[in-house]
């Protein structure tokens, strides 16, 4: 049994049940020298290898480090037990190396740009991608390609090129990343079948699966109430991280490719914002509370998002689960991405060590004990991650689907600096919208100068 210790006593770590629960109220988690078996390093072929890019010791030798990361990104207690095997893992192949983990940071941007400034930054740190803008533009991470340049250990055309941008800032690279998820759609094939609504994949034979037509025809037929018993189209993703998707593929933009001006009160724009918009103020047809847990209580039809749901819906049992590609559109098909990533951050005692463990994240060791948690899809195209995400996937789970979405990729970037009061002037104007009390053209006109003044001062 693994042992950490925290605020001076020692918890067990078997498993993620117990008091300490999900409330994750511990600041910092020390993890001291825990090995790992010796059976599963050798599995992954990685113990006494000389070549193993996780295995290579850091650029700089030097005694005893305790290394501070903010960490964060998990999803729930098991997901977060599964990512502290992974900071185990670290030290096995690190031995002189400590993690300490600050569990209650999870990705603040906040608290990251407060501790830079104060000169207490952590050596490496999460924050999603959608805030790599407002770090990296204060220069609160490192720019990682000068690490990688005297790294002969890792191999950079490995990696999807589209997944990598979403972990760069006007063309730098700043963050590795450790979690891919491309965006696809579930769906419940019972429910479906019972209202004789066609399954997204018939739609797609039909040459109607699109988001005007198809996808609006199967949310009204799936919008139904009998026997008491509400069922819905979907559970209604929202903010521009998803809407970027049929804004894309109706041949639309949300900002020009100097980031200067908004785009969203473009025809193509504000078409596709208006009809998925639709869904909420016409037809009635998305759950109320717009969650995609409520997905497994077999109400909900379809659900976006990405395997990161996996875990959640393959405890399913009440009814059969499917899953698709998005509709397309005049434009095409895109997917987007929600990847999670860790960077080096400035100000950090231990950088190369840092470096370490951003790259170790990312590594071969790390990715196939993520996979086990199913909730990865490959970031990169190593003989290992695909075998792990193969051993990973359930009999409902499409490999081709997933793999196919990661092609499809494109990313949401470069973001400006201020892209987080951008997406608040939308959500604004998306509440009215949604209710039936403004049309996409109007809204989005009416937030053009505004959202033009952030793009000017980003």
């Amino acid at each position: 049994m693994n042992q950490v210790r925290t605020g001076g006593r020692l918890l067990s770590r078997s498993g993620p049940s117990g008091s300490s629960g999900w409330r994750r109220s511990r600041r910092r988690v020390l993890f001291g020298s825990t090995a790992l078996t010796g059976a599963f390093l050798a599995a992954c072929g990685t113990k006494g290898t000389a070549r193993s890019p996780d295995s290579q010791p850091p650029a700089v030798q030097k005694g005893p480090v305790t290394l501070a990361v903010g960490v964060g990104g998990f999803v729930s207690p098991e997901d977060l037990e599964l990512h502290r095997s992974v900071w185990r893992a670290f030290q096995e192949h690190n031995p002189r190396i400590t993690v300490q983990a600050d569990e209650v940071f999870n990705g603040s941007t906040t608290k990251l740009l407060t501790m830079v400034a104060a000169g207490t930054s952590p050596d490496a740190a999460y924050v999603h991608p959608n805030d790599l803008a407002t770090v990296a533009s204060q220069g609160a991470y490192q720019d990682l390609n000068k690490f990688i340049k005297g790294d002969r250990s890792i191999d950079m055309q490995l990696y999807f090129p589209a997944v990598l941008e979403f972990f760069k800032f006007k063309g730098v690279l700043y963050q590795m990343p450790y979690y891919s998820g491309p965006s696809v759609l579930y769906y419940n094939k019972s429910l479906l079948k019972r209202l004789s609504v066609k399954l997204p994949e018939e739609y797609e034979k039909a040459g109607q699966w699109d988001w005007r037509t198809g996808f609006v025809e199967a949310h009204q037929r799936l919008t139904q109430e009998a026997g008491g018993t509400k069922t819905y189209g979907s559970d209604g993703r929202t903010g521009l991280a998803f809407l970027c998707i049929p804004i894309w593929c109706n041949g639309g933009e949300i900002l020009n490719k100097d980031l200067t001006e908004s785009r969203l009160h473009t025809a193509q724009t504000a078409e596709a914002i208006q009809t998925y918009a639709d869904l909420w103020a016409r037809y009635k047809a998305i759950h109320p509370s717009g969650n995609w847990q409520r997905f497994e209580e077999g109400t909900i039809g379809l659900v976006f998002g990405g395997r990161f749901q996996g875990p959640t819906y393959r405890t399913i049992k009440d009814f059969e689960v499917g899953m698709w590609h998005h509709p397309k559109g005049p434009a095409g098909n895109f997917t987007r991405n929600g990847p999670n990533g860790y960077g080096v951050v400035t100000g950090g005692r231990n950088l190369n060590e840092g470096w370490e463990f951003v790259k170790f994240y990312s590594g071969p060791v790390a990715q196939t004990l993520l996979f086990t948690g199913g909730r990865n899809v490959p970031a990169t195209t190593r003989k290992e991650d695909l075998e792990a995400f193969r051993k990973s996937l359930a009999p409902w789970e499409s490999e081709q689907v997933y793999l196919e979405a990661t092609k499809r990729l494109r990313p949401l970037t470069p973001l400006p600096a201020k892209w987080g009061e951008i997406n608040k002037l939308f959500n604004d104007e998306w509440k009215l919208l949604t209710a039936g009390e403004k049309r996409a053209q109007q809204s989005m006109t009416a937030i053009k100068p505004e959202i033009d003044a952030l793009l000017k001062a980003s």
